[in-house]
């Protein structure tokens, strides 16, 4: 959604391009996890019950040091790639006089500024 809201910011397009471009994006957002945790399907992995916690955890046959291996730096990229661009919409947006910003525009990126903030709050508990 940031990488979207700046391209559209940067270089306004026509809206036919994100016609198109909008399933290529959720196509990306639903392959890319995939990648990096395909290792759950072609293990065995199953649903546990925790009883004490009264909740369900992940047990799997592979070892769980391997997923985080892949799965960290892959999260810490994202979230990288993601603080580069909000960094780089408030630079954009601000340096646009009042008259020129819009309130939708302003709206969206403090929506997505609050995304990241917790995004990384939860990344640095993890």
């Amino acid at each position: 959604m940031e990488f979207q809201r700046l391209l559209l910011k940067i270089m306004p397009v026509p809206a036919e391009m994100w016609s198109t471009g909008f399933y290529v994006c959720i196509a990306l957002i639903v392959v890319c996890p995939f990648c990096v945790t395909y290792q759950f399907l072609v293990n065995l992995s199953y649903f546990g019950y925790l009883s004490g916690m009264d909740c369900f955890n992940i047990r799997s046959t592979l070892n769980m040091q391997k997923v985080y291996d892949v799965l960290l730096p892959f999260v810490i990229v994202v979230t990288i790639f993601n603080a580069v661009i909000n960094t780089t919409s408030v630079v954009k947006l601000f340096s646009f006089n009042k008259s020129q910003r819009r309130a939708p525009e302003v709206n969206l990126f403090f929506m997505s500024l609050v995304q990241f903030i917790i995004e990384l709050f939860v990344g640095t508990i993890v």
